[in-house]
């Protein structure tokens, strides 16, 4: 009986051992939320009376105060929603759409992981912006956050290179530095006034607007800038240019549209949410 006794209390203390042994740590879940900046509510001016026909006429808009990714989205930052929703990874990831596990190896190299993700479409950008909390950015947020309140050409202001004379975006020259995507934030002379980094050049950026050649000319003088909800071409609005496009293209007023299932290397996307 005595060595049953013993066996018992034996038991009894192991069981208080493991329970009050410490748990592991968990793995942190949920987005992480990259760095964003504030843009002012105000009057704004969107357009560009010198420059291609769907950019003009140049006009003002209001907006209410909002917050913008400072960066776009890296592959590190979508990594974390595909493997935490089992969402598709990019076909540049893997072709046969596999589902990553939250141990499963980096799908790209590890020098790849702070650059721009692309081969998203808008749906993809979409629904990686609605798990963080946050939506895409309007046509007219993504140009004011670009152009300041001063309607630059540039973020960084009115001649293609920066103040200090260097290259100031990842554009079709490879004297820039970089013969294709470039890391989030490497050129941080050609942030705005704001603060946002790498909003020309890159990558082409998905918006929330169906695109309409004429909007602007169509523009309503009056009211808060909202967000284009139809249009005949079935295309979502992109803005600022890539990697591959020549200087004179990638201006803080460029815009133009492609289907929403379109993935392509040039084209990525940064979120915005309200301002609190």
């Amino acid at each position: 009986m005595k060595r049953y006794a013993l066996r018992g209390a034996l038991a009894v203390v192991l069981m208080i051992m493991v329970g009050c042994a410490p748990k592991p740590a968990e793995r942190p879940r949920g987005p992480q939320q990259p760095p964003m900046v504030l843009i002012p509510a105000g009057e704004y001016l969107v357009g560009n009376d010198d420059g291609p026909e769907n950019e003009r006429p140049a006009h003002k808009v209001r907006v209410r105060a909002f917050m913008i990714d400072k960066f776009e989205v890296t592959n590190r930052a979508y990594l974390q929603f595909v493997r935490e929703t089992g969402f598709p990874a990019p076909p540049r990831w893997l072709p046969d759409s596999t589902i990553l596990g939250p141990t499963d190896r980096l799908p790209f190299d590890e020098r790849e992981a702070d650059l721009p993700v692309t081969y998203v479409s808008w749906e993809d950008a979409n629904a990686y912006a609605r798990w963080r909390g946050c939506r895409l950015p309007t046509e007219a947020e993504w140009e004011i956050a670009a152009r300041c309140s001063t309607a630059l050409l540039y973020p960084w202001g009115n001649d293609s290179l920066a103040t200090d004379g260097k290259h100031a975006a990842n554009t079709g020259e490879e004297s820039d530095g970089f013969p294709g995507l470039a890391p989030a934030g490497s050129y941080g002379n050609g942030a705005s006034c704001w603060g946002a980094e790498d909003l020309v050049g890159n990558v082409w950026e998905w918006t929330a607007d169906w695109y309409v050649p004429a909007a602007y000319r169509e523009a309503s003088p009056t009211g808060l800038a909202g967000v284009v909800s139809d249009s005949l071409f079935r295309q979502r609005v992109i803005r600022g240019g890539s990697w591959f496009d020549p200087p004179g293209r990638v201006k803080a007023t460029t815009r133009t549209g492609f289907d929403p299932s379109f993935r392509s290397d040039i084209i990525g996307f940064r979120c915005a949410r309200d301002s609190e």
